[in-house]
């Protein structure tokens, strides 16, 4: 089955997401993209912000919100899933602090990885779930021939070379480094 997927905002991550889907998916689908322009800090006229979105985002499985915006996420009540960095209590949102904190399709999402090792040497490492920037593919690539040891050291260095994610001691960069160690962890048992 395909996951359509819609996404609100265009950031850096939303476009290495939308570069890895075309490459690598071949069960998600981007069937729409809507970037909101001209918005305040706090918006008061929720009618119009839902009047500028597109009823055809609503298409979708999910919906990325990458609006960066705390208000916007609350005129998408009516998506099916929303994944989305901004606080809202609303039931079918999900808030993460990085977008590979959260599955999107069958493909993209929290990182899955399948390691063989020789001896201590990663011979091989395959990609199950791809995180949605496409680190996974690249920490794969990256460590075969290492010391088991030695590549989960690099593997968070690996995924910020590529996370577009925000800097900082509590970030998405930070996030997404940790998860993807603990998940070449839970690939090589």
């Amino acid at each position: 089955m395909v996951t359509k997927v819609s996404i609100l905002g265009l950031s850096m991550c939303a476009e290495r997401f939308m570069e890895i889907v075309k490459k690598r998916g071949k069960k998600t689908e981007i069937i729409s993209l809507v970037q909101l322009d001209n918005l305040q800090g706090i918006v008061d006229d929720m009618a119009g912000i839902r009047n500028s979105i597109p009823d055809s985002i609503f298409e979708a499985d999910v919906i990325l919100d990458y609006s960066a915006h705390s208000d916007v996420v609350y005129a998408l009540e009516d998506a099916k899933k929303v994944i989305t960095t901004a606080k809202c209590d609303l039931p079918n949102v999900l808030r993460v602090g990085c977008f590979c904190a959260a599955d999107i399709s069958e493909e993209f999402g929290v990182p899955v990885f399948k390691v063989k090792t020789v001896g201590r040497k990663v011979k091989e490492v395959e990609v199950k779930k791809s995180s949605p920037c496409g680190a996974a593919y690249f920490i794969a690539e990256e460590v075969v021939g290492m010391d088991a040891a030695e590549a989960l050291e690099k593997i968070g260095l690996l995924a910020q070379y590529i996370c577009r994610g925000s800097g900082g001691p509590k970030s998405a960069l930070h996030a997404a480094a940790r998860i993807h160690k603990e998940a070449f962890e839970k690939g090589l048992m």
